[in-house]
This record gives structure tokens, C-alpha cells and sequence, in this order.
């Protein structure tokens, strides 16, 4: 699966950073997967790849990039967007 996504800086008065965001015309390799991202959002904008979030604490997330689909075991292929 193709995953198409673009590096976008942020900048405010203090502070600037970075997000990646993912290309609205990606076609999910599986019907799960897809269920799966509608019920709970998988792409993180901090990483640029689709993880796992495990919640340890109210506060404490700990993000998990996967490489494949756990569903059909196809690969995820990023290709970052330049436009």
C-alpha cells in the first residue's frame, strides 16, 4: 500500500514545528484497516507513519509505527509528497 504524506511547518510567535500529513487519496490495502483508522485515527502527524497507541497514564502515550497491515500483511510503502 502506498502511503502518500507531506512535511508541513508549523510556526507560532514561541515555537515552531513539524507534522506530517497524510494525502487525503490513500486507498486502504484492506476493508479492516480502513474500519479500523474510521473507528480510531492510526496516522500520527508527529512520526509520518501509522502506529499503535498505547496509553500507559492519563498523559503518557507511547506510539508504535507499523510497517505492515495487521489484517492482510501487506507493506506500507511511505513516499514522502514534496509539492
Amino acid at each position: 500500500m502506498y502511503v502518500k504524506f507531506q512535511k508541513k511547518s508549523i510556526n507560532y510567535e514561541l515555537a515552531s514545528f513539524d507534522e506530517f500529513v497524510l494525502d487525503e487519496d490513500l486507498e486502504f490495502c484492506c476493508y479492516r484497516l480502513r474500519i479500523m483508522d474510521s473507528k480510531t485515527p492510526l496516522w500520527d502527524k508527529k512520526s509520518g507513519k501509522f502506529c499503535w497507541a498505547d496509553i500507559m497514564s492519563d498523559d503518557d502515550v507511547v506510539y508504535y509505527p507499523i510497517d505492515f497491515c495487521p489484517f492482510c500483511g501487506e507493506r506500507f510503502e511511505y513516499i514522502e509528497n514534496n509539492d
